[in-house]
């Protein structure tokens, strides 16, 4: 063991400790190998900050990388993670998702509604993105960003009830065998301070990080992918990798972001400009700037004034990324909405746990590249054409 020992610390650059302690929660004496394909046994001790802690046979401790770890071993690493913090281990067809039936409402906000951003004010992406000054911020656009117009939402469907947790991220990856996905989305991160339990919003996640980790939960569900990279919708066209726009087939039955219309449908109940959820009860409903305490909560959290649809967290917590490029809204009547063909930003929605309460809005648009580096203020939440609640069919 000694020698299996020496070639574990060496090729891994473990960091051992002489005083020897026992591992936390009873963890059994499991085998861990490496992407070196080098194993020892050995027990979980923790999981932080990406590094996994392990107590080796002789009372001493490793601590690993987690990308030095083969997916079974970061697999066994997270459950284990989920085992101590007493929390259940999420399957990718445990995302709770509830229905929004198609109507019609006013989307944007009147000229007087407090906090109303326009690009000439206060500059929209600077205010929610602190962060990200100035990349964000797109000089292109309209002066008045939440122009009021009329949308019919033809079609009902399904919202994911909160924000893509950790730990959902993660199953869905994990199930990735033989899907060719798994080196094409980036790893994201566990909300931003998030603790143990997993179940803060997914955040360092990019817009094509997500829609690539909707078309992966569609095929393993044996769903039909939104996206793909032509217009045949074929299946060697599915969407996985590189970052040129993709085209989407919105008859499939699969996974995909709302679009921003949709988003605001959906957080507004139905109902039109100057409903809630706006600034009425905010502090009961959203996690921002003034009451977060500087960090993302586990999702459902705060959501304790009920939602017509069931839903929580659409304002604070963190942005969530919709289907639109950022463009003009002009005041029309329209149905179905899908944003303008082509620009250099996409929009995220409802404002974040470092945004101000103008920003925790239902009219609230920022423009956020797709490409932009990794946020700790942006995640997600799918939604899909068809009830995803019945298994569907094998394709």
């Amino acid at each position: 063991m000694t020698t299996r020992v020496s070639i574990f610390l060496t090729a891994w650059l473990l960091v051992a400790t002489g005083a020897p302690t026992l591992a936390a929660g009873g963890e059994e004496w499991l085998p861990w190998t490496g992407t070196n394909r080098k194993t020892i046994r050995a027990r979980f001790v923790s999981l932080e900050n990406d590094r996994v802690t392990l107590e080796l046979e002789g009372g001493k401790q490793a601590v690993v990388p987690l990308d030095r770890l083969d997916r079974a071993s970061q697999k066994q690493a997270r459950e284990a993670l989920l085992r101590k913090a007493d929390q259940p281990i999420q399957g990718i067809r445990g995302m709770k998702f509830v229905k929004v039936p198609r109507g019609r409402f006013r989307m944007g906000s009147p000229a007087d509604e407090e906090g109303r951003v326009t690009n000439g004010s206060a500059g929209n992406a600077a205010v929610a993105f602190p962060f990200v000054q100035p990349a964000a911020a797109n000089p292109t656009e309209p002066s008045d960003f939440e122009t009021e117009r009329r949308v019919d939402i033809s079609r009902d469907f399904w919202m994911k009830e909160t924000e893509v947790t950790w730990n959902e991220w993660n199953a869905v990856l994990e199930n990735a065998e033989g899907q060719q996905y798994f080196d094409l989305i980036g790893k994201g991160r566990n909300g931003y301070d998030g603790d143990a339990s997993g179940n803060h919003p997914v955040t360092g996640v990019s817009w094509f990080d997500a829609v690539k980790w909707c078309n992966l939960k569609s095929q393993i569900e044996g769903r039909a992918p939104v996206y793909h990279s032509t217009t045949d919708f074929s299946g060697a066209a599915v969407f996985k990798a590189g970052e040129e726009p993709p085209h989407a087939n919105w008859d499939a039955d699969g996974y995909r972001l709302p679009t921003e219309a949709e988003w605001e449908y959906a957080c507004r109940e139905g109902r039109s400009t100057g409903s809630k959820p706006c600034y009425a009860d905010l502090d009961s409903i959203a996690w921002h700037a003034t009451n977060s305490g500087g960090n993302t909560h586990p999702v459902g959290s705060r959501s304790v004034v009920a939602h017509h649809f069931g839903l929580h967290d659409m304002l604070g917590n963190v942005a969530e990324w919709c289907w639109d490029w950022s463009g003009t809204l002009k005041q029309e009547k329209v149905k179905d909405p899908k944003g303008p063909r082509d620009g250099l930003f996409r929009v995220f929605r409802g404002g974040s746990w470092a945004d101000p309460e103008r920003c925790c809005r239902a009219a609230y648009r920022g423009p956020f590249s797709p490409v932009a580096p990794e946020s700790c203020l942006v995640g997600f939440r799918p939604v899909c054409g068809m009830d995803p609640a019945p298994k569907p069919k094998n394709r």
